[in-house]
């Protein structure tokens, strides 16, 4: 893929492999961002590596139902789910400007106990 006119390559794999490849037996926290292919990761982590994560946090783009379907993955695998649409905020002094349009939602969930 280019980016920035530059061609870079990379080995993808999924998160199941890079667990078992480092022996991680415990995620307390996953964070994903990776523009739009998150619900892809997901489904990359295999039936019996859900227990490893305690919380899992990313950002959905909502087209094609994919954040209805994210939410629905991660409560089936025993999360509590909660969502909050991105919102045009002030930083320090500069508006990051999010039109709501554009159906950008934070997701974070959270292993039930």
């Amino acid at each position: 893929e280019s980016h920035g006119g530059k061609e870079c390559r990379g080995e993808i794999r999924r998160l199941s492999r890079v667990l078992r490849e480092h022996r991680i037996s415990r995620v307390q926290l996953l964070k994903i961002d990776v523009e739009g292919d998150e619900l892809l990761v997901l489904l990359g982590i295999e039936d019996e590596d859900w227990h490893i994560f305690q919380q899992v946090v990313l950002e959905v783009h909502d087209v094609e139902h994919r954040l209805a379907r994210v939410r629905a993955l991660l409560e089936r695998r025993g999360f509590k789910v909660t969502v909050e649409q991105q919102k045009s905020e002030w930083d320090d002094g500069a508006l990051l400007l999010v039109p709501l349009e554009l159906r950008l939602f934070y997701v974070h969930a959270v292993r039930a106990k």
